[in-house]
């Protein structure tokens, strides 16, 4: 069972850093949204939110990847800071952080 849940968070932080690379390719659609990952992984959905920080050119990208095992549903979130406009976004620094968290219920 610790080798399943230790896969999921892999195959999760995986698809974290897909979808973050995804988003930080264009800048100017930063946006919150969500969505899956299609057929080659069916029970993992992902959820972005984009806000406002103290600095006026930066923004908080929080990226949660979800996924049920058995009864239960989990979930890892990922956090990394964007330039919120186009001319800083030309020289991109990105600090990202991770936490983890389970949520539901068990059998």
């Amino acid at each position: 069972k610790s080798a399943e849940t230790a896969g999921n968070y892999s195959t999760a932080s995986i698809l974290a850093q897909q979808k973050i690379s995804e988003i930080e390719s264009q800048p100017d659609n930063l946006n919150s949204g969500s969505g899956d990952f299609g057929a080659d992984y069916p029970n993992y959905q992902w959820q972005s939110t984009i806000e406002n920080t103290d600095l006026p050119t930066v923004s908080k990208l929080t990226l949660t990847i979800q996924w049920r095992s058995g009864n239960i549903q989990k979930q890892a979130q990922f956090v990394t800071y964007e330039p919120s406009n186009q001319g800083a976004y030309s020289n991109p620094t990105t600090v990202p952080t991770a936490t983890t968290s389970s949520t539901g219920t068990g059998r």
